[in-house]
């Protein structure tokens, strides 16, 4: 599902930058073509940072330490990247005096915002189930010892009568009824 979304941007990032060349080619201006520009640069980010969070979840279970990385990563680059993309779109309007690369430069930032979400998210889903991991191989291991414990402080097991056989025990009643 991840990487559907990262797909997903990843052709919507084509859409954006088709229409950064055809607002230069057509001489609207650079103000439109910034707008585009900020806006792909917002989607090919949140494309970049889904492939990131979805090779997270591959490598989690063989290597979750890794995986936490990647996650932990993804948070602090989207946040950045919200962060530049927003500053880039400011300066786009001071340079251009328009405001609609700002315009641009929201969609980018509102498209990375739930990727930092998403990877805060994953990564806290990631602790649990190390935690979970990690407490289930601790009562494996205490139900081990406990039961070894066990074993050494009983008696050594009687062994149960054979069934049909007389014990050396039993009086002979054949004898007696004579």
């Amino acid at each position: 599902m991840i990487v559907s979304g990262a797909a997903a941007a990843a052709l919507a990032t084509v859409v954006l930058l088709v229409l950064v060349v055809a607002a230069l080619v057509t001489g609207r201006g650079a103000a439109p073509a910034a707008a585009y520009g900020l806006a792909a640069c917002g989607t090919a980010l949140a494309a970049g940072g889904l492939l990131v969070l979805a090779r997270a979840g591959a490598v989690a279970r063989a290597r979750p330490r890794r995986a936490e990385a990647l996650c932990t990563r993804c948070t602090v680059g989207a946040l950045g990247a919200v962060v530049a993309v927003l500053v880039a779109g400011g300066v786009a309007v001071l340079l251009t005096r328009s405001g609609a690369p700002m315009g641009g430069s929201a969609v980018g930032g509102v498209l990375l915002v739930p990727l930092v979400g998403l990877a805060a998210r994953q990564r806290a889903v990631m602790q649990a189930m190390q935690r979970a991991s990690l407490h289930a191989s601790l009562r494996a291991s205490a139900r081990m010892s406990l039961q070894s414990s066990l074993r050494a402080s009983l008696p050594p097991p009687v062994p149960a009568p054979r069934s049909g056989g007389r014990r050396e025990s039993e009086p002979d009643r054949t004898a007696g009824a004579r």
